[in-house]
């Protein structure tokens, strides 16, 4: 009987065994990797775990930072998106290769797993607030101060080509996919009805200085966003 329990009790352990690593394996599968061929499968496992061990449950995208000194090694690890009505949240943690050069110090990293440090003791939350227009929808990061409701507005007009065009005599209204808006901000100095509005990023980002007018939203500027 004794032998048989032990036997059972065995089999018992090695099922749980067997199912924990299936899982974990299962949630490693999920997640989206943009990454080089110098991240192995042995770095991949102690990037979920470190991620996991500084409270992101669920790692759903790990990538590559850019624009990072030559031998700075950094990996951007974020969440699931959580929806909300129209408020749209997700954490994000950057982890540090401990071989890395020029980068931050490494003394004081609060966490590590194999070869990966964590920057910080928990991870950042990033926020944007989604515009729909029946199937389609963005997401942007709106500055304090931007109501939601002009927001809405003005994104719809842009994706609905329904800008009023009052930039200067002959300018033709540019042609930029709505989904490339990337943020909303005040325009300091200006009323409450002037906002600025960003599409894309880096040298190849284009800014337009709109108001709204009543029932109108204008266009009365175009700049790149390199020139800002």
């Amino acid at each position: 009987m004794s032998v048989t329990r032990g036997l059972m009790r065995l089999g018992s352990v090695a099922l749980s065994s067997i199912l924990c690593t299936s899982a974990l394996a299962a949630q490693g599968d999920a997640v989206e990797w943009r990454v080089g061929p110098d991240v192995t499968s042995g770095d991949k496992k102690s990037i979920v775990e470190l991620a996991r061990n500084v409270g992101i449950d669920h790692p759903r995208r790990v990538a590559n930072s850019t624009a990072l000194p030559p031998g700075c090694h950094v990996v951007t690890v974020s969440s699931d998106v959580t929806l909300d009505g129209n408020h749209v949240s997700w954490t994000g943690i950057d982890l540090l290769r401990a071989d890395s050069k020029n980068c931050w110090p490494q003394r004081d990293a609060p966490a590590r797993v194999g070869r990966w440090l964590a920057n910080t003791p928990r991870p950042w939350v990033e926020e944007r607030w989604r515009v729909r227009d029946g199937d389609w929808h963005v997401d942007i990061d709106l500055d304090e101060g931007v109501p939601y409701r002009d927001a809405e507005r003005i994104v719809l007009a842009i994706h609905r080509k329904e800008l009023v065009n009052r930039l200067p005599e002959r300018t033709t209204l540019p042609d930029i996919d709505a989904g490339a808006i990337t943020s909303i901000q005040k325009r300091n100095g200006t009323s409450a009805s002037e906002y600025r509005v960003t599409f894309g990023t880096g040298a190849r980002g284009v800014v337009f200085d709109v108001r709204l007018a009543d029932s109108r939203v204008e266009l009365y500027g175009v700049r790149a966003l390199a020139e800002i």
